[in-house]
């Protein structure tokens, strides 16, 4: 048996290939988000042309962008296992079984990655220290923290500050979590057993949100969501942490908005 495998995450899915991986990768990231965003614009400037609704939408572009990554996230990967792979979802740990105790299990795992994100973000900007000074290192960790406070900021329209904040604290989450660890993790435990499933879908997770500074931060949240699913089989446990530590940096952001 494999490292790592006495409780190997979800079903499972033994078939699965990295190429689909690197394709939904790909899609959601950067060609989804891209079309999404100035299809939006096109027909809207055609329907009305120099309109208020149109500044509107110029303005949200950002916002639009992100929730049509997360949408391709899930969408993708759940047509790829229930479509291309004829598999059930239960097969990458969406699972209702036990729900109610995996979201305590979550909640409990949400306070310990606070503490993890916590100590990592410290430790980066320590690193970064070693190479330049510390307050060239804090203003890269607030430059890079700055681009969600500033759709977080209180001065924002009203309907931007909510679309964030479900964004951020409910889709987000579900996403990533199908794909980073219900279908990223099978693939590549599969392929290179528990311990470098591990790592590579922290690290793959780590790229996605375009952290240099901080990138250290969220690889380790990558690792503890990696090896919390692994512990539990269901994906339930870590939608609820990632939910929890999201809500609470966006709590910490609104109300202690990064100097720049």
């Amino acid at each position: 048996m494999s490292d790592g495998e006495t409780n190997a995450g979800g079903p499972g899915l033994p078939d699965g290939r990295i190429l689909d991986v690197l394709a939904i990768f790909l899609m959601a990231m950067f060609i989804l988000p891209g079309l999404t965003t100035w299809l939006t614009g096109f027909v809207v400037e055609q329907a009305v042309p120099g309109s208020r609704i149109l500044a509107g939408v110029r303005r949200a572009e950002l916002l639009i962008g992100l929730y049509a990554r997360s949408f391709g996230f899930a969408g993708l990967t759940v047509a790829s296992v229930a479509y291309g792979y004829g598999r059930p979802v239960s097969a990458i740990g969406i699972l209702p079984r036990r729900w109610w105790k995996e979201a305590g299990v979550g909640l409990f795992s949400g306070a310990s990655l606070v503490l993890v994100n916590m100590v990592a973000g410290y430790l980066s900007v320590l690193l970064l220290g070693l190479f330049t000074s510390q307050e060239t290192a804090g203003r890269l960790v607030a430059r890079e923290e700055g681009i969600l406070q500033g759709l977080l900021s209180p001065g924002q329209p009203g309907w931007q500050l909510v679309g964030i904040l479900v964004l951020v604290n409910l889709v987000a989450p579900v996403a990533e979590e199908i794909f980073f660890r219900g279908f990223t993790y099978e693939v590549f435990k599969d392929h290179w057993g528990g311990r470098m499933a591990k790592l590579g879908t922290a690290l793959l997770f780590g790229g996605a949100h375009g952290y240099i500074a901080m990138f250290l931060p969220v690889f380790l949240v990558g690792l503890f969501l990696a090896h919390l699913y692994e512990r539990r089989g269901s994906l339930v446990a870590c939608i609820v942490a990632h939910a929890c530590l999201n809500i609470i940096s966006s709590t910490v952001l609104y109300f202690n908005p990064v100097s720049n």
